[in-house]
């Protein structure tokens, strides 16, 4: 198994659709692509970095780009799961390249929302056309592009919040307008962050660059963003951190050095707040699980049922726009 899981696009567009019963899907990640799961039926469990999040039929869950995630479950379930490609739609959406995607449809108060209907919608939509005995090149790629305009538009917008544990969470901002001043800037800086998160970079410079105070600006990024800015120049480094540790046989040590961590213990009590493990037990466990005996468990499943369940999808959705 590998970490860096590829995916093979078998047409000019580069988008994937399938079905599956999965048991088991080891940690992996997409180093250039978003994935994203509909369940249809069942549940599934998926852990995301080391976060657990239990699925339901209906949710629907963005695994962005360089996210390491896997997934298990002890029931049947069915889970559609659609694969693009950042590079391949850059050109058409240059802001996919820095976005954020988020759908936390596990909370109840998403669960019904009209937006999640759309999402289902459009997700069936593109399985057909990608599932279709005389695939249409145009056909798929108007159906990702309006995919990826509807998670622009209303997925790219998040804050930070501690949940029962005291651990923080990323949740989705449904109440706020897309392209605002105020929304852009917040994740411009939250960009600029994560770009710049290996070198030495302060509060001061960023205020220097948005025209703002410094005062202000920390105000600013707590209330919008939810972390102060140091909290997110932690949270960029060990995101950082976790990439190093699974894919470079790079130490301790090293890791901390390069990702501008004092020290060794300073790195370690950092990862811990966000990942809730140390840097080496989180290694540990997930090359374990990476190991030759760990593999993809799919299981059989009813095609009619899914087919059924994707139709219902598309139906509903239409019924509720007329």
């Amino acid at each position: 198994m590998y970490f860096n899981e590829f995916i093979g696009f078998k047409y000019q567009t580069k988008v994937r659709a399938s079905l599956s019963n999965t048991k088991y899907h080891p940690y992996h990640m997409h180093k250039n692509a978003i994935e994203i799961i509909v369940v249809l039926d069942g549940e599934v469990d998926i852990f995301d970095s080391t976060l657990h999040r239990p699925l339901s039929a209906g949710d629907i869950y963005i695994f962005n780009a360089k996210e390491g995630h896997k997934l298990s479950s002890n029931i049947h379930n069915i889970i559609l799961t659609v694969h693009i490609d950042i590079d391949f739609f850059s050109e058409a959406f240059p802001d996919l390249v820095d976005a954020y995607f988020l759908c936390d449809s596990y909370a109840s108060k998403e669960k019904d929302s009209s937006d999640l209907y759309q999402l289902r919608f459009l997700l069936s939509k593109l399985f057909f056309e990608y599932s279709s005995d005389s695939v249409n090149d145009f056909n798929l790629n108007a159906s990702t592009k309006e995919i990826i305009s509807l998670l622009i538009k209303k997925y790219s917008n998040y804050y930070y919040a501690t949940n029962y544990t005291g651990r923080y969470e990323m949740h989705r901002k449904i109440e706020m307008a897309p392209y605002t001043n105020e929304n852009n800037r917040t994740y411009r800086i939250i960009n600029y962050i994560y770009d710049h998160c290996k070198e030495e970079i302060s509060l001061s410079d960023i205020a220097q660059m948005e025209f703002l105070s410094t005062a202000y600006l920390s105000r600013y990024i707590k209330n919008n963003a939810g972390l102060s800015f140091t909290e997110l120049l932690s949270l960029a480094r060990c995101d950082e951190a976790e990439l190093l540790l699974i894919n470079t046989q790079k130490s301790i040590d090293e890791i901390a050095m390069e990702l501008g961590f004092a020290n060794r213990y300073h790195l370690c009590k950092n990862f811990k707040k966000w990942f809730g493990k140390t840097p080496s037990n989180y290694r540990k466990n997930v090359l374990a699980d990476l190991s030759g005996s760990t593999k993809i468990i799919n299981l059989d499943f009813d095609y009619g049922e899914a087919i059924k369940t994707l139709n219902a999808y598309l139906d509903g959705y239409l019924k509720s726009i007329s």
